[in-house]
């Protein structure tokens, strides 16, 4: 769900839990972390593209459509690997309040997504351990 608030993509059932690059931004991959309000833990839908605040995108590593496969941010290459869109859980109407559009972001204020990778495999991202991937 994207969360306002934090400005976050935060993972449902798991409070306080948002999408986070590693390393407080330095790493590469792309993990569950504390939701904490900063650069490395925001993210905009920008067309097929989930892009950092810093203009890192999204990226299945090594471009491999396989269960399990690890997910960090990479620069922007336009590999199928980096394009996703966003299937929302519910599609309620006429939609709550709180599910309104941020038309900054791109993404419904507190409704349940998944983020689905536009490779042939249609995976989505999941959370493991802290770890991201695609499943």
């Amino acid at each position: 769900m994207y969360d306002s608030k934090s400005q976050t993509i935060v993972a449902v059932g798991k409070k306080g839990v948002s999408m986070d690059i590693q390393k407080y931004g330095r790493g590469a991959n792309l993990q569950a972390g504390a939701t904490k309000n900063i650069w490395h833990q925001k993210f905009t839908l920008v067309g097929e593209y989930v892009v950092s605040e810093r203009g890192k995108v999204i990226d299945v590593s090594g471009g491999r459509d396989r269960e399990n496969q690890n997910v960090i941010v990479w620069k922007r290459h336009r590999g199928l690997n980096q394009k996703w869109r966003v299937e929302y859980v519910q599609d309620a109407k006429p939609e709550p309040k709180k599910g309104q559009l941020n038309k900054d972001f791109g993404l419904y204020v507190l409704r349940p997504f998944h983020v689905v990778s536009l490779m042939r495999g249609g995976r989505y991202l999941e959370t493991n351990g802290g770890n991201v991937y695609i499943s």
